[in-house]
């Protein structure tokens, strides 16, 4: 129960660091596609402004900075979601052992309680064998 308990934690912590890099990759997507409507705006006017063009150029400025923090986060996400991957693997593999384990132990258990019972009834045969020789 712990162990499958453990499990199920870890595979939520997973899927928390892979909602988390779908995020990051969504705002990864909105920004880069920000980007692209205002050069496309500003390239589609017939006369650019001055304004126009320092401002395009400090946003695209800020974009490059907030894709590279971004590519940084994500990079951090990805050792998360490899170690929670990881972790999730050790839990499996606990909960499978343990399970191997009471298999194993009931196959024994089993097998005892044959043996026990086959015993109990070759001693009643020759209990009755030797009633029925009087």
């Amino acid at each position: 129960m712990f162990r499958q308990s453990s499990l199920d934690q870890q595979l939520i912590a997973l899927e928390n660091a892979l909602a988390e890099a779908r995020e990051l990759e969504e705002r990864r997507s909105a920004l880069a596609e920000e980007e692209r409507k205002a050069t496309t705006a500003v390239r589609s006017l017939k006369i650019v402004p001055v304004q126009e063009l320092i401002a395009l150029e400090a946003f695209r400025h800020w974009t490059e900075k907030e894709l590279l923090k971004l590519q940084a986060d994500a990079t951090l996400v990805e050792q998360k979601i490899r170690e929670r991957r990881d972790a999730v693997i050790a839990a499996q593999i606990e909960v499978e052992s343990l399970s191997t384990l009471r298999q194993s132990r009931l196959h024994a258990w089993r097998a005892e309680v044959d043996r026990e019972t086959e015993a109990t009834v070759a001693e009643l045969v020759v209990a009755r064998w030797g009633r029925d020789e009087r």
